[in-house]
């Protein structure tokens, strides 16, 4: 029914949606006046459940994607960087590997080397190459009606 939801939750799912412009406009019709969407989305990562996984949004392309849908967008989050990406990249690779290779491959992408990446991405923030750049992994929006 119209006008009848107080809050929208969509985790880790937009980029499952082909026409995710009809999707939120059902959001928009079912949500009631100052009714809240929350969406968390990845925007790193590889691609997964095919042939079902269609976009990778920007925390920018989907403030803008909301605004053109009618929702006021009230906060933006980034989460993740460089390090924690590099990280992700690791651990999938090694999903390719088989057992007796995965196993040398774990001790080389140990724990410290883990924790190291995680200390640097809260120490170097900024890219110092190409200044109007960011890496988060995942960012979550949310849009009011």
């Amino acid at each position: 029914k119209n006008n009848t939801a107080d809050l929208i939750i969509v985790p880790n799912l937009m980029h499952h949606i082909s026409d995710f412009n009809k999707f939120l406009s059902e959001c928009y019709r079912i949500l009631k006046k100052d009714g809240k969407l929350y969406v968390f989305e990845p925007t790193f990562r590889e691609q997964h459940q095919d042939p079902e996984d269609f976009f990778r949004f920007t925390p920018n392309s989907f403030r803008e994607i909301l605004k053109n849908n009618k929702f006021k967008v009230l906060k933006v989050n980034r989460t993740g960087g460089a390090f924690s990406a590099a990280i992700y990249c690791l651990d999938q690779a090694s999903q390719y590997l088989p057992g007796n290779i995965k196993k040398k491959y774990k001790k080389k992408i140990n724990d410290k080397l883990i924790k190291d990446f995680l200390d640097y991405e809260k120490k170097y923030k900024k890219n110092l190459v190409r200044k109007h750049t960011s890496f988060p992994t995942a960012f979550s929006i949310i849009g009011k009606k």
